[in-house]
């Protein structure tokens, strides 16, 4: 699997670099946001250089859309429904066009509840079927040119799943239990085989709801929220080391956030600030991770509104954090957040709250960025020109002075003038053709 991952991305990569732009997938970062009920929407847009966002379109998705997750080349986007009122549930497939916008591909019934979905490969989705004891992960073959979206296999996971966690550029996924299993709360890896079946490798016992877990960008380090368990304060820290079996606990693990119940997560771009969203008191905080996976309070948090429930998903590109408020009750305003967040985890809106649309953007949050494909497109707009040189540039001499990590293009650790090295050899070499 991991060969293959990176077979596609260099494939992928040197297209976009080849031709400039890249092609059945957005030119640009973009975000894709899922509303709820009565009738689901999923709402694109596209990221603007100061990273605020400009609305690219709505398209009606599957009632009561909750999951949603983009393919790792940016062309398709999964869309379903998390009702838990039928024994088969829409699944809708989009194509993703270069401006951001979707349109409705393929549809398609999968088990009931698919509360979240995660794409393995360009055409291996994995997809819950979340039930309150005995959950299951069904794993899909997509073939566009048909289109068809074939069942491989579907393994019983444990109690009450809600989420899943890929482990980027490797062969494991991880699923989470929070409820109703005897063993009690945990995280269970799977390895995923060549011909997309999975095995069970690995279990690893928590003392808190393990909610939604999520990889840091170079996949060192996966972090989990532990809700209302625990004194309602939890948020779990693990290294990871697929050689050494999968996951060891960072030492102090569980943290202690100062906000109520830790649901949501996303590691910014640089992978040295974790944000948290809290269920009940609707803040957003910030938290340092340390080289040894360790987590301090930055002591800065964001309110998104002074109303329980308010946060709908919370997703990051690079040091912007997209924070979805999916309730009108108090404020009378309901969207995204466009937060920038700084070195020392202080977060800036970007402007005002950003209207998604109607209904409620309680669903998930997708983001897209061309850098994942070419690192040398530095500035994120599909073209590996000059002005990704001066991206570069700007963002080190900012890392130098302030402490960031974003320009450390040799994953050092440090940002100094062997990341300038680094970037310029790469950049040389995606000019060329070769962004991989």
């Amino acid at each position: 699997m991991l060969r293959a991952t990176n077979a596609w991305i260099a494939g992928a990569a040197a297209v976009l670099c080849a031709a400039g732009t890249a092609a059945a997938q957005p030119t640009g970062r973009a975000v894709f946001v899922g509303h709820y009920y009565p009738q689901g929407t999923v709402a694109s847009f596209r990221v603007n250089a100061d990273g605020s966002l400009t609305h690219a379109g709505t398209v009606p998705s599957v009632e009561w859309t909750q999951s949603i997750a983009l393919s790792p080349d940016g062309r398709w986007l999964a869309a379903g429904a998390g009702s838990a009122a039928d024994t088969f549930e829409p699944l809708r497939i989009f194509r993703v066009n270069a401006d951001a916008s979707l349109e409705i591909y393929h549809d398609t019934m999968v088990p009931d509840s698919p509360l979240e979905m995660v794409w393995l490969a360009p055409d291996l989705l994995a997809v819950l079927e979340t039930d309150t004891v005995a959950s299951r992960l069904g794993i899909y073959r997509w073939f566009p040119e048909t289109p068809q979206l074939v069942e491989i296999e579907r393994e019983i996971v444990g109690g009450f799943t809600s989420h899943i966690a890929y482990h980027p550029g490797s062969e494991y996924v991880y699923t989470q239990v929070s409820t109703g299993s005897l063993e009690g709360p945990h995280i269970r890896r799977w390895r995923i085989n060549p011909n997309g079946t999975l095995e069970a490798a690995g279990t690893f016992h928590t003392d808190c709801y393990p909610l939604d877990p999520v990889f840091s960008p170079r996949g060192d380090f996966l972090f989990a929220g532990g809700g209302i368990s625990f004194g309602r304060h939890a948020v779990l820290s693990f290294l990871v080391s697929e050689e050494e079996g999968g996951l060891i606990p960072a030492l102090g693990s569980p943290f202690t956030s100062p906000g109520n119940s830790p649901a949501f997560l996303a590691v910014m771009g640089d992978g040295r600030i974790l944000a948290v969203g809290h269920g009940t008191d609707s803040t957003v905080r910030t938290f340092f991770i340390h080289p040894d996976g360790t987590l301090t309070d930055t002591g800065h948090s964001f309110l998104v509104q002074n109303l329980t429930g308010s946060i709908g998903e919370i997703a990051a590109i690079a040091d912007v954090l997209y924070v979805t408020d999916d309730t009108s009750a108090l404020d009378g305003v309901q969207g995204i957040y466009s937060l920038r967040v700084g070195a020392d985890g202080s977060m800036t809106p970007l402007g005002p709250i950003l209207d998604t649309g109607t209904p409620r953007p309680e669903g998930a949050i997708a983001v897209w960025d061309p850098t994942r494909l070419c690192p040398a497109d530095f500035d994120g707009n599909s073209v590996v020109n000059s002005a990704d040189i001066s991206a570069f540039l700007s963002r080190w001499l900012e890392d130098v002075t302030v402490g960031g990590g974003y320009a450390d293009f040799d994953a050092s650790g440090t940002t100094n003038s062997s990341d300038i090295s680094a970037f310029l050899s790469r950049w040389l070499a995606a000019v060329t053709g070769n962004c991989a």
